[in-house]
C-alpha cells in the first residue's frame, strides 16, 4: 500500500515542512536534519526506505523534545538510529510503501 509522504506534518501544535536538500546534507555528511526553530525536516535523496528511516528518525527527535526528554548524548543518538530503523522496517514489512514524490526540493520552495 503506497503511503504518500506529504510536504508537511504535524507534531503537537507545530507543523513541520519536509524538504529534500541533497547539496546541504552531503556537505554536512547527514542523511536528514531537523531544524527545530524553522519547523523544517531536511532529507537527502536516497532510496524510499532510507528516506523513511531518516524521516522517522527526525520525528523521534522532535517527539522526545516535546516530551521534555531532551538528551544530546552519543548514546541517545545511537538509540534513535536503532529505533527509527526498526520502526521504518516494521512499517514497510506491513506493506507500507513510502512515496516521497510530493516532497519538494528545498531550493525550489524557499
Amino acid at each position: 500500500m503506497k503511503f504518500i509522504i506529504p510536504p508537511q506534518f504535524q507534531m503537537g501544535a507545530r507543523t513541520f515542512r519536509v524538504r529534500i536538500n541533497d547539496k546541504l546534507l552531503k556537505e554536512l555528511n547527514f542523511k536528514g536534519q531537523l531544524v527545530d526553530r524553522e519547523e523544517l525536516v531536511r532529507l537527502s535523496q536516497r532510496s524510499p526506505l532510507s528516506m523513511f528511516e531518516s524521516l522517522v528518525h527526525e520525528m523521534l527527535h522532535e517527539a522526545h523534545y516535546l516530551c521534555g526528554l531532551d538528551d544530546a548524548t552519543d548514546a541517545f543518538e545511537a538509540k534513535v538510529i536503532a529505533l527509527s530503523s526498526f520502526i521504518a522496517q516494521g512499517l514497510v514489512s506491513l506493506g507500507i510503501e513510502p512515496d516521497f514524490s510530493l516532497v519538494p526540493d528545498e531550493e525550489d520552495t524557499e
